[in-house]
């Protein structure tokens, strides 16, 4: 009976771990292996450790947005009015979620594609001088020594 009570303990202590865990941003399967090899250490450990926030740029962390990104991140935040219900809804939504009003797909993408755009257009452009070229192809920037584009156009020989 108290081997019982033991490990439902500690299954109780692992659990509550991993809660923590996924609270404050950390991994939880390895917090949840800590907290079953050293039951109450791995709370305590984690119950003083400050929560991770998450990284505010690019998909991989330290990598910036790219305009893509950016611009698509922009729709997501964008909103319209439905003009049957007068709700706000996604910029990007086809269909209203509060009263099903269709909206005209085409115009929508048309519509997405205009903001993107003008992301883009918006966008400061790198400064071209004598020491860098400019793939045709891509727009990517290079140095006077690079061969070829990552896109796979050659440059001319000097």
């Amino acid at each position: 009976m108290e081997i019982f009570v033991l490990g439902v303990v500690w299954l109780g202590v692992g659990i509550l771990t991993g809660y923590l865990a996924s609270q404050k941003g950390r991994d939880v399967p390895t917090w949840v292996v800590i907290s079953f090899l050293f039951p109450l250490f791995g709370l305590i450990v984690l119950a003083a450790l400050p929560t991770v926030e998450p990284p505010k740029e690019g998909p991989i962390a330290g990598q910036p947005l790219s305009a893509n990104t950016e611009s698509a991140h922009r729709v997501e935040q964008m909103s319209k009015k439905c003009p049957e219900c007068a709700e706000q809804i996604k910029f990007e939504a086809i269909v209203c979620k509060h009263c099903r009003y269709r909206f005209d797909p085409v115009k929508v993408r048309q519509e997405i594609q205009a903001v993107e755009e003008a992301a883009v257009a918006a966008e400061p452009k790198p400064r071209i001088d004598a020491s860098v070229k400019e793939c045709p192809l891509c727009k990517r920037m290079y140095g006077l020594v690079a061969r070829e584009c990552v896109c796979g156009y050659r440059f001319a020989p000097r």
